[in-house]
């Protein structure tokens, strides 16, 4: 049988004891759950998609990553697989389906896994794939980040977990739990809004990205925050040293950012600055959306300090239910009559957008607007 290529990747214990216990746990998505309780396959079947994902690069460099593993049949009793894999391919910023037909084993010393791919089919087709309830999604967004950022959502929340060898942006709990190897890398998150505050067409537009995060998310790898700031955005970021430096303490306007052409704001979880180079500590108050109340009460908002209003519509089976423990966000409306600063939503789209608008209601004004009016456009 011809092979196009062949690839061996050594292993920690480690790692197989944390791929095991994710793909064995209630998370796994479908094509794996049936080699639940064979760990030897269900980690060669997992790592093995990885290998896959990054032979899809152009080049020496790998730029492919895998983002999900969409099925896998055992062709014959030689340890030939068929796999179709969603892949994405940093280089050019696209995500694309792709068949790969290979043959899967571990090394005689057992360390090290050993792929051979036999034939590889492409799909050239953009997330997200057509949806099956099979799958399980964790996700709180269905839209990209350059999505959300373009449809007018200046203010973005990353996840950013440490797990499987790698900083990746997560939806996890303690430990880790949750986290996934098939989760987005971190740096990836930064270099996409990198380049979208690159664009002329976005020149002036403020925008703050908030990070949940924490000792425990991070395990110490400042190197693996800052850098890719620096890397992709840094010359736009206004950082805790141009506050005080520049402002004595005190927040500029947008109008001051725009002039400094500083238009990007990093904030982190309590005091989790990563260093504080970047990240300014979290300047407001937050409360989940059950706690908000509508207008005149406004949640009891005090205009003197910024407030964020966060939602969560995931549902994790029996284990979490978050529009009933958290509360969602399906209108922006009362949010806009009490100024309220920061309400965070999640499955946002454009109708949900509309509300967020502070602005005449639908046909008005109905009237001729004149200086005699109550309301005069000039």
């Amino acid at each position: 049988m011809f092979i196009l290529s062949s690839q061996q990747l050594s292993f920690s214990k480690d790692d197989y004891l944390n791929y095991v216990r994710y793909y064995s746990s209630h998370q796994t998505s479908e094509p794996l759950r049936r080699f639940d309780g064979n760990n030897g396959k269900l980690f060669l079947l997992a790592k093995g998609a990885e290998i896959l994902a990054g032979e899809l690069s152009k080049d020496d460099k790998i730029t492919c990553h895998l983002r999900q593993i969409m099925n896998v049949t055992e062709v014959d009793s030689n340890s030939t697989y068929k796999f179709t894999i969603l892949v994405e391919d940093e280089s050019d910023e696209r995500t694309f389906q792709a068949e790969v037909l290979a043959q899967l084993s571990y090394s005689s010393e057992g360390s090290a896994i050993v792929a051979d791919i036999l034939s590889i089919v492409l799909d050239d087709c953009k997330w997200p794939p057509p949806y099956n309830k099979a799958w399980l999604c964790l996700a709180n967004q269905e839209l990209s980040l350059t999505d959300m950022l373009n449809i007018g959502v200046h203010a973005l929340e990353l996840d950013p977990w440490w797990c499987f060898n790698k900083l990746r942006l997560s939806h996890a709990h303690k430990r880790a739990v949750g986290c996934s190897p098939l989760d987005r890398a971190f740096y990836l998150g930064i270099k996409e809004i990198g380049e979208w505050v690159k664009d002329p067409r976005n020149k002036g537009k403020v925008i703050r990205i908030y990070f949940e995060d924490g000792e425990e998310h991070t395990e110490g790898h400042d190197d693996l925050i800052n850098g890719p700031i620096q890397e992709y955005v840094e010359p736009f970021v206004f950082t805790p040293s141009d506050l005080k430096e520049t402002f004595n303490g005190n927040w500029p306007s947008m109008g001051e950012l725009r002039k400094l052409d500083k238009t990007v704001i990093f904030a982190g979880d309590g005091n989790c600055t990563h260093g504080g180079k970047y990240i300014h500590e979290a300047y407001w108050e937050q409360f989940p959306v059950n706690m908000f109340t509508p207008y005149p009460h406004c949640g009891g908002r005090n205009l003197s300090v910024t407030r964020r209003y966060y939602s969560d519509s995931t549902n994790y089976g029996p284990f979490w239910n978050g529009p009933k423990k958290t509360g969602v966000i399906l209108d922006f409306s009362e949010y806009a009559k009490c100024r309220v600063g920061y309400p965070a939503a999640d499955q946002l789209n454009p109708v949900m957008l509309r509300s967020a608008i502070y602005t005449w209601a639908e046909g008005e004004p109905s009237t001729n607007l004149t200086q005699s009016t109550c309301i005069y456009i000039g």
